[in-house]
Formats: C-alpha cells, sequence, structure tokens
C-alpha cells in the first residue's frame, strides 16, 4: 500500500464499511442457548424440484428489492451437483445474461481458502509446519516486537496481531502489479498486538501465506493454485491469474450500480490486487460447486483428491476462537454456526461482486451464491441465510433470561471501542473514530451498545458474556464478550470472529467532535479577523505603524490556516476520486496529506510568535489573547496529525 495516503479518505470507506453489514446472520450460537441434537431434523434439500421450488422465489425476490443486474447459485449435496442457475444479466448494454457454467464473478476474499488450502497441501507434505514461526520461510523477516512469533496458524485464524491497510492495495493494469514478495517486504505493517490474543482480519496476512506457499513450492501462487487445485478439480473456467485467456475475459461479468431506474456499468478496481492470494480468483457457480464437492468429501472430487482425508478434517476443525462461547476460526474457513448443524464458510467483496459459500459438512452440503450489484452485500447473505435457516431452523425467537447474581462490574466494561483489524499504525487510523462502537452501562444491570448505525440492549446470560434483550439472531453483534489484562483492564469488545479494542478517551468519536468543532472556530475566525482589520481605518493605520515581526506574526497564521484548510480540501477531494484512493494515485489526496507538514512547521513559528507578541506588547490584549488561542489551536492540530499518524 502506498503508505503516504490519508485520513480523510479513512472516511468514506468507513461508511461504505460501517452501513454493509460485516457478517450474514449464520452465526455461531453460544452454549448458553444450545439446542438439542434432536431438535434438528432437517438434513438438507433432497431434490432439485424442492431445491428449486425454494431458491427461484427467494433469488428473484432479492434481486428486485436490492436492485441486482446480475446473480448466480450453485448448491451440491451429497457430492453432487444438485442445483446452478444463473439470474438476471451479466452485461446488461449486450442483454448477456448470467450463465452458471460460463459468468465470471470475482469472488474476492474466498479466494483465501484457496491459498490457505494450498497451504495445507503443503503441511500434509511436510514442507510447511503450522506452528513454525513463519520467518522459516521468508526471504525477509518479521520483527521480534513479541516474544511470541507468528506462525502459519495464526495467519490462517487471522490472529498474528499484523496492523492492516487498505489504500494502495490495487494497481491500474496487471504490468502494474508488485511482485509480490517485494510488496510485501517494503510495506511490512506494524505487529500491534501479540499474536493469538484475538482475531484481526487482514489481507496483509494471508498474502503472507501466498508468499510462503511460492517460497517453499517454488512457483508463483497463482501458478501453484492452477495445478494443485482447480486443473484436479476440473475447474476449467477458473482463473486465479492476473491476466486471464482472451475467451475468459469475455465470459467475466460487468459490475453495476442501481441509480434513476437503471444500471449503470462500473469498473471494478480490484481487478488487479497486490495481495493477489488474499482475494484475486474469478470462476463460476459450477466450478465453485467441484470445490465445494471437494471440501465436503474430506479432499475428494471424482477421481481427484486434492486433500488426504485427515488434513481435510483439521482444515474444518476449529483452531481459534476468541471465547468458547463464540464461533472462531477454523483453518481459513469461518465458523457460522457452532452447532445443530456446524456451519463454516467464507465470503467475498470487491467492488461490486459479492460472494458467499456456506459449508455444512455433517449435512454434506453447501451453497455458492455471488451477484454483480452494488447493493448486493446484502442479497448474498439474506440469500445464504434463508437458505441454512430453512433446512436447519433456528428455534423460536425468546428473550434472553439474564444471569442471576451477577459479579461483573459493568462500569468497568463502558467506553468506547473501534475495530481491531482496522488500522492503528497507518494514516488510515482515523477511520476508527466512525467505526465506534461505545459501551454504556444501564441502571436496570444491562449494556447499551451503540454506534452510527444505532444502539441495541444487551442482558448478561452467562458471566462476561451479552445477548441481544430482544434474543433475535440479526447479525454478528447478536452475542459479544470482553477480555481483561491480567490487572483486570478490560481491553477487548470480542464477537464472532471479530474483536473490537478500547480506545483511550483522545481517540473518542466524542472528543474528536468537539475538537474539530474548536479547531475550525478559531481557525475561521483568522479570516474574519483579516475582514476587520480591512474595514476598519483605525485598524489599517495601526497596523502600518507595526513593527515588521508582528506583521509577520500575523502573515505566518494566516498562511498555517490557508494551509490547513488547502490540505482539507485536498484529502477530501479524494470523495470524488474514489477508485484513484483504492489504487494510490490520487494526487489532490496526497498532495493535502503533504501539506500537513507545513502546517506543523508554521504552527512551530506561531508558537515562536507568539511569545514575542506576549514580550513585546503587541496589539491590544484581546488580539494578543486571540492570537494565542489560535496558536494553542494549531498546535493541537499538530498532536492530531501525529496521534492519528497523517504525518510521523
Amino acid at each position: 500500500m502506498n503508505k503516504r495516503m490519508h485520513v480523510s479518505v479513512t472516511i468514506i470507506t468507513l461508511l461504505f464499511w460501517l452501513l454493509a453489514p460485516v457478517g450474514s446472520s449464520l452465526v455461531a450460537q453460544p452454549q448458553a442457548q444450545e439446542q438439542s441434537r434432536s431438535s434438528q431434523t432437517g438434513q438438507g434439500p433432497t431434490a432439485p424440484a424442492e431445491l428449486e421450488a425454494f431458491l427461484e422465489p427467494l433469488m428473484q425476490e432479492q434481486m428486485d428489492e436490492h436492485h441486482i443486474a446480475g446473480a448466480a447459485v450453485s448448491v451440491v449435496k451429497d457430492g453432487e451437483m444438485l442445483f446452478a442457475r444463473g439470474y438476471g444479466l451479466a452485461d446488461v448494454a449486450a442483454n448477456k445474461p448470467v450463465d452458471p457454467e460460463t459468468t465470471l464473478f470475482n469472488i474476492g476474499s474466498i479466494t483465501k481458502t484457496f491459498t490457505f488450502t494450498a497451504v495445507m497441501q503443503l503441511a500434509e507434505q511436510g514442507k510447511l509446519d503450522l506452528n513454525a514461526d513463519i520467518n522459516t520461510y521468508l526471504d525477509f523477516k518479521i520483527p521480534a516486537t513479541y516474544r511470541e512469533p507468528i506462525t502459519l496458524a495464526h495467519l490462517m485464524s487471522h490472529s498474528a496481531g499484523l496492523d492492516e491497510f487498505f489504500f494502495g492495495t490495487l494497481s491500474p493494469s496487471a504490468e502494474e502489479v508488485i511482485p509480490l514478495g517485494e510488496y510485501l517486504r517494503t510495506r511490512l505493517p506494524q505487529r500491534v498486538r501479540p499474536p493469538g490474543v484475538v482475531s484481526a482480519y487482514t489481507n496483509f496476512g494471508v498474502a503472507l501465506a501466498g508468499y510462503i506457499v511460492e517460497r517453499v513450492s517454488g512457483q508463483p501462487c497463482a501458478d501453484y493454485l492452477e495445478e494443485h487445485i482447480l486443473q484436479p478439480l476440473g475447474m476449467a473456467h477458473t482463473s486465479s491469474q492476473m491476466v486471464m485467456p482472451e475467451s475468459f475475459d469475455q465470459d467475466m461479468s460487468l459490475t453495476y450500480v442501481y441509480a434513476d431506474g437503471t444500471f449503470q456499468s462500473v469498473k471494478d478496481p480490484f481487478r488487479f490486487n497486490n495481495l493477489a492470494p488474499a482475494g484475486s480468483i474469478m470462476s463460476t457457480a459450477t466450478d465453485m460447486a467441484h470445490y465445494m464437492i471437494a471440501h465436503l468429501q474430506e479432499g475428494a472430487y471424482q477421481d481427484a483428491r486434492i486433500l488426504q482425508a485427515e488434513t481435510a478434517r483439521l482444515m474444518h476443525q476449529q483452531s481459534f476462537t476468541q471465547d468458547p462461547r463464540l464461533g472462531g476460526w477454523a483453518h481459513g474457513f469461518e465458523e457460522y454456526r457452532l452447532d445443530n448443524p456446524r456451519v463454516i464458510g467464507h465470503g467475498g467483496v470487491t467492488y461490486h461482486f459479492y460472494t458467499q459459500m456456506v459449508l455444512v459438512p455433517e449435512a454434506n452440503l453447501g451453497l455458492f451464491v455471488a451477484n454483480n450489484s452494488a447493493n448486493g452485500r446484502k442479497m448474498r447473505d439474506s440469500v445464504a441465510e434463508a437458505f441454512i435457516n430453512h433446512y436447519f431452523p433456528l428455534p423460536a425467537v425468546t428473550p434472553p433470561t439474564p444471569l442471576e447474581n451477577s459479579t461483573t462490574d459493568l462500569q468497568s466494561l463502558e467506553g468506547s471501542y473501534a475495530p481491531a483489524s482496522d488500522s492503528f499504525g497507518t494514516h488510515e487510523k482515523l477511520k476508527l473514530v466512525l467505526e465506534i462502537h461505545k459501551v454504556k452501562a444501564q441502571d436496570d444491570g444491562s449494556l447499551l451498545l451503540s454506534s452510527l448505525a444505532g444502539s441495541q440492549r444487551y442482558v448478561e446470560v452467562e458471566p462476561m458474556l451479552f445477548q441481544r434483550d430482544d434474543g433475535k439472531h440479526v447479525d454478528f453483534l447478536d452475542y459479544f464478550s470482553f477480555r481483561a489484562n491480567p490487572d483486570g483492564q478490560v481491553l477487548y469488545l470480542l464477537v464472532e470472529k471479530y474483536a473490537f479494542q478500547k480506545l483511550p478517551w483522545y481517540e473518542t468519536m466524542s472528543f474528536n467532535l468537539l475538537f474539530s468543532a474548536i479547531v475550525l472556530l478559531l481557525f475561521l475566525s483568522i479570516p474574519l479577523v483579516a475582514i476587520i482589520w480591512r474595514a476598519s481605518t483605525r485598524l489599517r493605520e495601526q497596523a502600518s505603524r507595526q513593527p515588521r515581526d508582528a506583521r509577520l506574526a500575523r502573515g505566518l497564521l494566516g498562511l498555517l490556516v490557508a494551509l490547513y484548510f488547502i490540505s482539507l480540501t485536498g484529502m477530501f477531494s479524494a470523495f470524488a476520486t474514489e477508485n484513484a484512493v483504492l489504487l494510490g494515485t490520487a494526487v489532490a489526496y496526497t498532495v493535502g496529506q503533504f501539506l500537513a507538514i507545513p502546517v506543523a512547521i508554521l504552527a512551530i513559528g506561531a508558537v515562536v510568535f507568539s511569545v514575542l507578541v506576549w514580550k513585546r506588547g503587541y496589539w491590544t490584549l484581546a488580539w494578543r489573547v486571540h492570537y494565542t488561542l489560535v496558536t494553542l489551536a494549531a498546535v493541537a492540530v499538530v498532536w492530531w496529525y501525529f496521534n492519528w499518524k497523517i504525518i510521523g
């Protein structure tokens, strides 16, 4: 990623990720609410006709509701493809329908499961040790920031403790994609927490695993996936290559935004990804059926085998959980349900391809769904959720019974929490502010969890485990717990497969809104003061008689404020050039961030002049106080720049 990108851009991405649900409702159910095995009577679909009768109206309803141009779905059961169908259009202008056998979708982060399948192949051959320090396999060194080394097992559960970044991870063309090893070596993020503590989703960590596959196998990761996974599984219409065969390009679905009653085609900037092992495979619904069958059949597809049965079973077992009462990770697969039945899988999100793969190993059942439009995340989650809940219904929703005689100190849990998967060490850190979830203890013994998306009340159902007070199964926030350090200080709020890190008071949303308001008020007073001085004959005459230092002091502060607002304008211009930001080529944005440096230098000068203004008695007392207050605001802005990693 381009390390000189920004901060305010973060805000646009924030809003996108904040308003889009992080996960579907296929959530794991804590032990406190376990269902009895006998209550689960479904075994999944039994006949294509029955499945078609269920899926057809569901797909059409979801496509209409969310304005989806084209979609595809495939279902596998007991080693066979039970159903595959395309819906809508892959190319609206050409009136080209989606074909489940030939229409290609970018499967996004589902690619991660392919990369980790490759890791498991090499592990079963004895070429990789999942619990060894990854420095063993790299040609550069991960710093020993913490005593514990990072292992492949950590990478596969997103618990390596690496900082994450997003901007600049894409390239405008295949020729401009940076070689994987060079990209990883020159853009290595900080280690921001010890490994194995919490799960914080990271594309960089998966790309590291892909590079290890390259190093150990002697093949580029894309070539390895083609030879050892795609070809054996007969996935003849799937590509892991940046440059696909021409025939594949012709079958690639376009992506769409629905506006003014029509579908408008938009370019997908995720096509050329510098972190390719984390999300670059293009595939079809029927080819993904082959892949699902192989995993459900313990590594076998027809006469081919990509994993030994023991390895496949290991890959699907839980490898990490932040709290045993919450869902966690298998080796690269997310746990969506813990029991009745256990459901694993992975989703994918690009711009605007949305995909979901869910596997029910004990029912030998799998679903893949993909679409090509801006609201597709809601559509793919709703389809996957409805599919699983139709064949394996959850118990009737009932409000939970609060834990009696709780000894939990609810006040110690209060605070602001931001996603641990966000950046804490780059200029993207400001993204935290708009993704904050605030926890507040209530008088009735419950907790109120609030964010920009709304608020919800939770009750304690087990020690330090909280459930929605209405008992509904909505998303990844149905339940949460907390983790403290040995001294009892709460550090994390834990949810399904993800964690939120507690923020200090000066990084909360309320503080930053107040801070910004005060700074803007004081800085805007500078042009107002200039107008007053210009309009007043008496003040103009006084200014003309002032020493050179006094005039220079006013001019310096005026320049500082002007550069500050130009900087903000440049950074906020990224709202109009989103793709350029993703690609790391937003010039105005980069210039805006760069101007933070002269603002900081001028702030130092303003401090010097503030001392002189008081020492030499320039202007009246009121003007000296005003000058000093604006200078203090400038100093505060410099601190803010450094705290949020805009500079420094």
